[in-house]
């Protein structure tokens, strides 16, 4: 096996370290309910793990790049995977950046990090679907974890997006996703770390 396999081997096993641990943390600080607590609260200074939080999610930007660049070798060569690959580049980037700048000490350069890490989700997730329907490699069926992580961040991304604009909630949508924005974030960041997993295995699998 060669060290990039071997990266490969490394970040399927820590993903569920990984998600473990932040579901821990968050036991840890249990004063909070979940729709109430960003994830990247977790990180602040002010925590007493928030070292580990920084430490975790900056580990597994650095190891999705590997991942990234062994899942490359299944997918088709069109201009639609060269920008899905740039997307899901960006995205292990941000993850790992988003671990040096703690919420509460670096405030609008944790934003921007956090809004290009949930963009970047967001667009590869997309373009990764056309990759995937044209690649010989991976099985036709994943493009449907495709759809639900996409799914996920629509609550989170409009909730965002009415922030921007600083507009009053509709009732219904106050109810449903504002309320509980945190709860939606932590269910899109999972779905995309198992979206992650999935892949990774697909590729290992392949590749062996």
């Amino acid at each position: 096996m060669n060290l990039n396999l071997l990266g490969l081997f490394i970040f399927i096993i820590y993903i569920p370290i990984f998600l473990s641990s932040l579901l821990y943390l968050k036991w840890q600080n249990s004063k909070m309910a979940i729709e109430a607590l960003w994830i990247s609260s977790l990180g602040e200074t002010t925590s007493v793990h928030g070292w580990l939080f920084n430490l975790l999610i900056s580990l597994f930007g650095l190891l999705s790049l590997v991942f990234v660049f062994n899942f490359q070798n299944l997918l088709p060569q069109t201009s639609l995977t060269v920008f899905s690959l740039l997307f899901l580049y960006l995205t292990g980037v941000a993850a790992f950046l988003v671990g040096f700048f703690p919420n509460n000490t670096a405030e609008k350069i944790h934003y921007k990090i956090a809004v290009l890490l949930f963009t970047s989700i967001i667009l590869s997730s997309f373009l990764t679907i056309h990759s995937i329907y044209y690649s010989s490699l991976i099985p036709q069926w994943t493009i449907l974890l495709n759809l639900i992580l996409l799914g996920s961040f629509i609550f989170p991304g409009i909730s965002w997006l009415y922030g921007l604009s600083k507009r009053k909630y509709p009732a219904f949508f106050k109810k449903v996703a504002y309320q509980y924005r945190g709860l939606w974030e932590w269910i899109s960041c999972f779905l995309a770390a198992c979206w992650a997993w999935s892949m990774a295995v697909i590729t290992l699998l392949v590749l062996i």
